[in-house]
């Protein structure tokens, strides 16, 4: 482990697949003993929540998709505990999730 926080700003942004980048960024992660990561995601209910492979454009319109991602679901399957989620004016809600390695 190289240091205990990892000072990251992850930007998800011109790349064919969300998850194939989610799943690249993940292992570098791993020499921090904690991450936290914020997205932006619908407000929807636990049980509709999915990833799912989408474009990562600079303006991929969330209501099209109705979904964010999600890293304690399938494909990623992470212990993850959330910090925070926070409604903005949008009516997305703002994420944070902690994990530990």
């Amino acid at each position: 482990m190289d240091a205990l926080v990892a000072p990251a700003r992850i930007l998800l942004r011109e790349a064919d697949d969300q998850r194939l980048q989610v799943l690249a960024i993940l292992p570098k992660l791993e020499k921090y003993r904690y991450a936290f990561i914020t997205d932006g995601q619908p407000d929807i209910f636990t049980a509709e929540r999915r990833n799912i492979d989408k474009p990562t454009d600079k303006y991929t319109p969330r209501d099209y998709y109705n979904n964010g991602f999600y890293l304690e679901l399938r494909p990623f399957d992470l212990e993850s505990e959330v910090v925070r989620e926070y409604r903005i004016p949008s009516g997305e809600i703002l994420r944070t999730v902690l994990i530990e390695s």
